[in-house]
């Protein structure tokens, strides 16, 4: 009976030092030649200036009600 608490303790214990594995390490983007490193890292292009959804859906109702306003609808 001891042993196979035992061994059941010793699978246990491998399996959780398994999940705690390192995780891996992201790799650096590729150096371009004859440009300066970017002191930041930059973000993707979809989100640079990004604005949350509400506020974009406020800017396309302002647009619609300005095109509106200017072909006299």
């Amino acid at each position: 009976m001891i042993r196979v608490i035992l061994l059941a303790l010793t699978l246990a214990s491998s399996v959780h030092a398994a999940e705690k594995a390192a995780p891996a390490k992201e790799e650096a983007p590729a150096e371009v030649p004859g440009v300066a490193p970017a002191p930041y890292p930059l973000l993707p292009p979809e989100q640079v200036n990004a604005f949350p959804p509400e506020i974009m859906e406020r800017m396309r109702a302002a647009l619609v009600a300005l095109e509106q306003a200017r072909d006299g609808q």
